[in-house]
């Protein structure tokens, strides 16, 4: 099955016993065209993944490349949270969840630890070939997120409260799936939760989960 629009490159996820071809999994979405025609994520794995891809173009608003490299990390740092539970839930194909994680996680790595790291993890992925470009990736560093994370451009408003709805359904879809409505992310327990807790924003809002209220945590889902 083909991509939907040019340029994109998703990737094959398992659907009820079926291979097809990830509607958010996979780099390059049109997220804004994609959400205008309502598609609809195939599974787990592609909920969190089509949140990532609003993420990424919400950031394109930042007022600085700087600041946009923040919220760019902290989308992914949410993702591989997601994926994390998804995991520990067992929501989704252990292949799928593996899918979601390689292409983030590698990035996300290379770009923290740089050029050595990359190697180690092109090598463990892709073999030799995949250690070269993982070293020259790393050493392209921040350069490589920048080209990643996109321009800075102006989205009209009415397409930004857009994404913003559905990011927000997204959002909403996922928790419920994995109880946070009604446990309350404090009360779900392994690596996945606290990856998850540590990605949402710190403020002082109150947010009332099941009549707890976490402004003591500081931590609010979003």
């Amino acid at each position: 099955m083909p991509n939907r629009y040019k340029g994109e490159n998703h990737v094959p996820l398992i659907v009820n016993g079926k291979i097809i071809r990830g509607e958010y999994t996979g780099p390059k979405t049109w997220i804004l065209e994609r959400a205008k025609l309502n598609i609809k994520p195939l599974t787990v794995v592609d909920i969190v993944s089509a949140i990532h891809d609003c993420d990424y173009w919400l950031a394109q608003l930042a007022p600085t490349k700087e600041e946009q490299l923040k919220r760019v990390r902290l989308a992914d740092k949410e993702m591989l949270g997601r994926l994390e539970l998804t995991k520990e839930f067992k929501l989704d194909n252990f292949l799928n969840i593996k899918a979601g994680k390689i292409g983030i996680g590698t990035k996300v790595k290379i770009e923290k630890k740089g050029k050595i790291l990359g190697s180690l993890v092109g090598l463990a992925t892709a073999g030799p070939l995949g250690a070269v470009a993982g070293y020259l990736a790393g050493k392209k560093g921040k350069n490589k997120l920048e080209a990643i994370a996109g321009p800075l451009v102006q989205h009209p408003e009415k397409d930004i409260q857009f994404i913003r709805r559905f990011r927000q359904s997204k959002v909403d879809e996922f928790n419920k799936l994995v109880g946070i409505s009604g446990q309350g992310i404090d009360k779900i327990k392994g690596n996945g939760a606290r990856q998850y807790k540590e990605s949402c924003v710190k403020n002082g809002n109150v947010k009332t989960l099941n009549g707890n209220n976490y402004r003591g945590s500081g931590y609010v889902l979003r």
